[in-house]
């Protein structure tokens, strides 16, 4: 990554897994996409235990989920919380011309 990056996901995501934005994170592939060495110090990774895809998705927030396109898609308060939190001081940090 050549830009700052914070990538937010659900550990029980099915959709896009976290495994993957681990290896992504650490430079390794596991979807057969050559990564260049180099500083990772860009990219924030944070995962939230028991969170599905579409943890932040507010439609979905007095259900108990749904399934889409065969993926698990299910709100998450906790997470969306503390996502929302971790975007407010990214761009604070990202975006400060101090």
């Amino acid at each position: 990554m050549t830009a700052p990056t914070l990538v937010l996901i659900g550990a029980l995501d099915d959709w896009t897994l976290a495994s993957a934005c681990e290896a992504m994170a650490a430079g390794r592939s596991e979807l057969g996409i050559s990564r260049s060495p180099g500083d990772r110090s860009l990219v924030q990774l944070i995962i939230y235990p028991g969170a599905h895809h579409g943890f932040d998705l507010a439609g979905l927030r007095f259900s108990n989920g749904i399934e889409f396109l065969g993926h698990r898609m299910e709100y998450n308060d906790a997470a969306t919380r503390d996502s929302v939190e971790k975007v407010r001081v990214f761009f604070r940090r990202t975006l400060s011309h101090e």
